[in-house]
């Protein structure tokens, strides 16, 4: 086990110990290998992607929203260049507070990046507008710069105090303790950073990219026919609601209670399943079994598991390790194994499917109580029992 130090970077961590043991292996008898049975690095790559294919789709969809709805090639840069600064400009903001780049801090960025856009949209669908209406010529540079700088001085207020209202809405998850702090204040952080450079980035960088990139012939929007559809469909439905005030204050009165009352009944738990790849078997015998028994009854598991195909390996660790961040008691087994990417290949479902009752029939003992979970949701949970981060 390769316990890892507050900070440092577990991908270039693993790949430095895969390269250690690639040197050791060397000296090894004849037949002696050294076979990791749980890998971070997976977990850290699929994570990495996530967050790469939601930027990349939040670019296409803005690209697409502007070809439909502005029918102006060049402010497609507009809007799509302060994207990755933003999220590039959260980088160094979490690097300078020391938050690493972990799942959840990801997490947070991949969040903000729905709303990383809207405020660089609003600034120029506002300027382009507004150099349509006065009827500016986009070949007259000077009034062009003079048309950007009003546009955005009417919306720039508006947009930087919506902007600050929804991060101020993350105020009470910095003041979390405990577990569900170390989880999840490095999402908020994350966000909070991301937010809050796409903010500045739309009132300074925005304006400039419009002055030099409205170019070219500026559509009027009753001549785009997916502008003439959808105002041809609101604007009967905003007569009716503003002549039945009533009734529309109703509707969302019933809307918000609706949403008060489920909200009583979500639980507490707010953290989502988090699909690992490897999955922990954790039964608990009776605290009176022996070593030796508790050590057959794991065998026996493991024979049993490994005829799975789903499974790639198996390892069961029986009572404590000997290590100080280790509080598991003798009556204690983790076993841990399975490999996400074969499930997919061979149509095994995934490791909750694997979990069924149906599927696994497993020897029982003396006061045996199994409980599954991954390997990320047993270090929160050994974190949480230590009081403090104790394992890499």
């Amino acid at each position: 086990m390769v316990v890892a130090r507050s900070g440092v970077n577990p991908r270039e961590l693993i790949d430095r110990v895969k390269a250690k043991i690639k040197d050791l292996e060397a000296g090894l008898p004849l037949g002696v290998k050294i076979v990791p049975f749980y890998d971070r690095s997976e977990l850290i790559d699929n994570t990495i992607d996530t967050l790469r294919r939601a930027l990349i789709e939040e670019i296409l969809l803005v690209t697409l929203a502007h070809i439909i709805f502005l029918a102006h090639f060049r402010s497609i840069l507009i809007v799509t260049l302060p994207l990755p600064l933003a999220v590039l400009s959260s980088f160094l903001i979490l690097y300078y507070l020391n938050v690493t780049s972990n799942i959840m801090s990801l997490a947070g960025i991949a969040i903000a990046i729905g709303v990383l856009v809207d405020a660089g949209i609003v600034i120029t669908e506002n300027a382009f507008r507004h150099i349509e209406q006065a009827g500016v010529d986009p070949r007259d540079r000077l009034a062009v710069w003079q048309t950007v700088l009003a546009s955005t001085k009417l919306v720039g207020r508006p947009i930087f105090f919506s902007m600050a209202i929804i991060l101020l809405a993350f105020i009470p998850v910095f003041a979390l303790t405990g577990q569900e702090g170390k989880l999840f204040r490095p999402l908020a952080f994350a966000k909070t950073a991301a937010m809050a450079c796409a903010t500045v980035i739309s009132v300074s960088l925005v304006p400039v990219l419009c002055t030099l990139l409205l170019r070219g012939k500026v559509h009027r929007e009753q001549d785009n026919p997916v502008m003439r559809a959808l105002q041809w469909i609101y604007r009967p439905v905003l007569r009716w609601a503003l002549r039945h005030r009533a009734i529309t204050l109703g509707i969302a009165l019933a809307l918000f209670s609706g949403a008060v009352f489920l909200s009583t009944r979500i639980g507490s738990e707010f953290m989502p399943p988090l699909n690992e790849g490897d999955l922990m078997f954790m039964p608990i015998a009776d605290p009176s079994i022996s070593l030796g028994e508790n050590t057959q009854i794991a065998l026996r598991q493991d024979q049993i598991i490994e005829k799975f195909p789903e499974v790639a390996s198996v390892v069961a660790k029986v009572a404590r390790a000997d290590s100080a961040t280790d509080p598991a008691a003798l009556n204690m087994t983790e076993t841990s194994f399975g490999d996400q990417t074969r499930f997919s290949e061979l149509g095994g479902g995934s490791c909750h499917s694997f979990r069924c009752p149906h599927r696994v029939v497993l020897p029982s003992g003396p006061g045996k109580n199994p409980r599954w979970a991954q390997a990320f949701d047993r270090r929160s949970f050994r974190e949480h029992w230590l009081g403090r981060y104790t394992t890499g």
